[in-house]
């Protein structure tokens, strides 16, 4: 037990971010020469149970995961290489191809990537237990601080623990009712709404015919509830997905009667009452204290992600790998793991330019400018990148709103908006 808080001897933790953070640990020990015993806890059996996502991993995921992780993703894991992106307003559309061979972006069956990180897991010979964790009581008594880890299936005893619970209800109280006292964790304020349904064609021929291998992207001032919508092609089936901060299953009926997304659906899919349709969420605002004295989160539930484009697995691989990394090299104490947030700080600083964004697409949407948007960037070909660039979390959104000769464009393109405005 590791009394004072330093480098790790021990620890718990599941879903991407939950497994990445073990493997590193596993990793990082074992060239350290540290006897770490690493426990993970997962409640899902994913030969049953789903994760209710698109399953899209985007840029670096591949190269994050072989050169962090000696990890390489399966082929017959890979569903779909995605080679671009349609954009959608209502009467205008745009197609936007893709150069990334070296960094490519893959459509997956989410439960499958699940199992396949957790089964890497189980490889290197790290404790796995399925059961649901109840409750986490942190313990510091006559100096011999520790954390109790309470679980459906018995107590363990650890020196930290990791939360890799997502957006769990009932582990988003636990975690913030437990860490009252040794720093406070308080989850993400605000949230995205998505509802998600799949349509299987009577043949595959169609999806290759229809839609390619092309993420169909929708912004439609007609359903301006809707901040954006998706149809993803995967293997045999659709993915379609819709979110907004206020959606709701309606909307979701109603995006698919769209003439804009109708006519890439097959007539299946007018039997909507039929179809069965998830809801799930993901944070649009980061999460206050998301690691202190011994406690750490990662993936979503450090609210860490692009507040427009989620990049939700990418971001769990990537946020599990640096928690290790900190949790290693500079210990377990709130000051130790202030190297996780450091080595984050490439998604932090990136919230209020996102969230700008985000603001002016909802503009753009509420005032029907999607329109001369996509016919302008038919032309422009400085926006036709941005919003590629946009859509596929290739980079950064402040490096996409501060690339040399972007500025004027945005200045060009504000005042054609106010003289919309005022024309209307």
């Amino acid at each position: 037990m590791n009394s004072a808080m330093g480098p790790l001897s021990r620890s718990s933790g599941g879903g991407p971010a939950g497994c990445s953070c073990a493997i590193k640990l596993r990793q990082l020990a074992e060239e350290r020469g540290i006897g770490l015993r690493i426990i993970l806890f997962e409640r899902k059996d994913f030969n049953l149970h789903y994760n209710q996502c698109v399953g899209v991993l985007s840029p670096p995921i591949e190269k994050v995961l072989k050169e962090e992780l000696s990890i390489s993703i399966p082929q017959e894991l890979i569903k779909r290489k995605i080679m671009g992106y349609h954009i959608n307003s209502d009467k205008s559309e745009i197609l936007l191809r893709s150069n990334d061979e070296e960094d490519p972006t893959y459509a997956v069956r989410r439960v499958k990537f699940d199992k396949f990180i957790l089964d890497e897991v189980n490889k290197i010979g790290i404790e796995v237990i399925h059961s649901r964790v109840t409750d986490i009581e942190f313990i510091d008594k006559e100096s011999r601080s520790e954390v109790k880890v309470y679980s459906e299936s018995g107590t363990i005893t650890a020196d930290v623990v990791v939360g890799a619970f997502g957006l769990d209800e009932g582990s988003l109280h636990m975690f913030e009712d437990s860490t009252r006292d040794v720093g406070r964790y308080v989850r993400p304020r605000m949230v995205m709404h998505t509802f998600i349904t799949k349509i299987h064609p009577a043949s595959s021929e169609f999806i290759n015919d229809k839609l390619g291998d092309i993420i169909h992207a929708f912004l439609l001032s007609s359903l301006p509830k809707i901040e954006f919508g998706a149809i993803t092609p995967k293997g045999d089936h659709i993915i379609i997905n819709i979110a907004g901060e206020h959606v709701t299953s309606l909307d979701l009926e109603n995006f698919l009667k769209h003439p804009a997304v109708a006519k890439f659906l097959p007539p299946s899919h007018e039997n909507i009452d039929q179809l069965v349709s998830y809801k799930g969420h993901f944070p649009t605002s980061p999460a206050r204290n998301p690691y202190g004295d011994r406690y750490i989160t990662v993936g979503d539930s450090t609210g860490w992600l692009r507040p427009f484009k989620g990049k939700g697995i990418t971001t769990a691989v990537m946020t599990g790998i640096s928690a290790a990394k900190a949790m290693i090299n500079h210990g377990i104490s709130k000051n130790g793991l202030d190297a996780y947030a450091a080595e984050c700080e490439y998604l932090t600083k990136d919230y209020p330019y996102g969230t700008l964004v985000r603001f002016c697409s909802n503009i753009a949407i509420k005032t029907n400018y999607y329109d001369f948007l996509i016919e302008y960037a038919k032309t422009e070909g400085r926006l036709a990148r941005i919003f590629h660039d946009s859509v596929s979390g290739r980079r950064s959104y402040k490096d996409i709103l501060f690339e040399k000769g972007n500025l004027p464009l945005f200045a060009k393109l504000g005042v054609k908006f106010a003289g919309n405005l005022v024309g209307r």
